[in-house]
């Protein structure tokens, strides 16, 4: 099992734990929680060497539930969606996944990121490709 680190540019294998298992909460974790428990990318990949188990299993409630964000302790931020349809809820992220997609691709295609070195990444200055229209 592998994760995203630096934003996604590279993946790091998670190391096994003896006697313990992961728990990935998805996306309907990620929305009951308010935000608190994250739903993580990941890939799986095939390691020769060792052998192991993997059980997936995808529990979702009835289409047509009402699900929202579970109440918020004093002092936690407020919620942050109101309730709604189990399937209106999956399609609000799919639509967050894609419109983020298009929006990685466009800049993939359009801008040049210049990296200075002893900068931070906020100082690091973006240069849109124009094309010429002719």
């Amino acid at each position: 099992l592998q994760g995203p680190r630096d934003g996604g540019k590279t993946w790091i294998t998670v190391q096994p734990v003896e006697g313990a298992f992961v728990v990935n909460l998805g996306d309907h974790g990620h929305f009951l929680s308010n935000g608190r428990f994250k739903n993580a990318d990941h890939q799986a990949v095939v390691n020769s060497n060792h052998s192991r188990l993997s059980i997936a299993t995808f529990q979702n409630p009835a289409q047509e539930a009402i699900v929202y964000p579970l109440k918020v302790r004093e002092g936690e931020k407020p919620i942050l969606e109101e309730p709604m349809t189990y399937t209106e809820m999956y399609k609000k992220k799919m639509s967050k996944d894609l419109e983020l997609a298009r929006l990685k691709k466009h800049a993939k295609e359009h801008c040049r990121i210049q990296r200075k070195p002893n900068l931070r990444p906020s100082q690091w200055t973006i240069s849109f490709l124009l094309q010429d229209s002719s």
